[in-house]
């Protein structure tokens, strides 16, 4: 499926504005959807072609929707396990440590754990850590209701469009 395909499957049924609002989380699921290879398509109508497509594009969909829960899942136990050692750390050092394992977990690279450090006798500590993380959380948890809508409208769609394709004598 060609990129302009799968951007206006993507769009389907948005309004201008909400595109707009969404255009991020679209260029994100277009750029992490790898369609399944359709080579074995030849003999296929190009009704059947675009309606085997779109299937693919729901499974793929799907798949993307476990993959960011499972990321979400594991994000929350590992805030959980923060949330214990934290407590438990003695010394300063150790809960620095701990916020410092954190933000790597988020995602944070060598120059922003360098500037986290360095920041910790000013502003950072448990709770910039806290507020990072439901941070990336609320980025999931959006990306997930954007993907989880996609989904259903796109299926609505593929059951409209095969719906109008049956032989009236089949149904």
């Amino acid at each position: 499926m060609a990129a302009t395909q799968l951007r206006k499957l993507l769009e389907l049924g948005l309004h201008p504005t909400a595109i707009r609002l969404y255009q991020r989380e679209i260029r994100i699921l277009q750029q992490e959807l790898s369609l399944r290879d359709q080579s074995d398509d030849w003999g296929l109508s190009e009704a059947d072609q675009e309606t085997r497509q779109v299937q693919a594009l729901l499974i793929d969909l799907r798949q993307h929707i476990e993959d960011t829960l499972r990321d979400r899942a594991a994000l929350s136990l590992k805030f959980v396990g923060f949330r214990q050692n934290y407590a438990r750390a003695v010394t300063q050092q150790e809960r620095q440590e701990q916020i410092l394992a954190l933000a790597l977990a988020l995602g944070a690279g060598r120059r922003k754990l360098k500037g986290d450090r360095r920041a910790f006798g000013r502003w950072f500590g448990y709770d910039a850590i806290s507020e990072r993380f439901h941070r990336r959380i609320s980025l999931l948890d959006r990306r997930l209701t954007f993907a989880l809508g996609r989904l259903g409208v796109i299926a609505v769609h593929l059951l409209k469009s095969t719906a109008e394709q049956a032989d009236p004598q089949q149904l």
